[in-house]
């Protein structure tokens, strides 16, 4: 069964494989995520403080990416898109922007 997912108001990463039981999967002293997007079988999570999580196998583990710093400030991720399967782009409210090619293994 595939999962389901979604933010709660704290901010977390939940998923549920059917019924009313979410479980958080990303969560605890990370920023708040506000965005995300599910590429294959792939999720990944975006929010405050520049933070972008991905996760391989359907949230059991999640590894941080690291952006480039731009405008020597911090952004809030609000958008990740995916074209064909390795091109990826994050932007952040303020307009920001990220870019890859590899599918998300260099930024630019």
């Amino acid at each position: 069964m595939r999962p389901h997912w979604r933010i709660n108001e704290q901010g977390q990463v939940e998923r549920s494989f059917g019924g009313d039981t979410w479980q958080i999967v990303l969560g605890g002293a990370s920023p708040k995520i506000r965005v995300l997007s599910m590429a294959g079988g792939e999720v990944w999570a975006g929010g405050e403080e520049t933070r972008v999580y991905r996760s391989a196998d359907n949230g059991n583990t999640w590894t941080a990416i690291v952006l480039p710093q731009k405008n020597a400030t911090d952004h809030v991720i609000v958008h990740i898109h995916f074209d064909p399967p390795q091109q990826i782009r994050i932007e952040a409210a303020d307009g920001t922007c990220w870019l890859s090619s590899d599918g998300g293994a260099t930024w630019n």
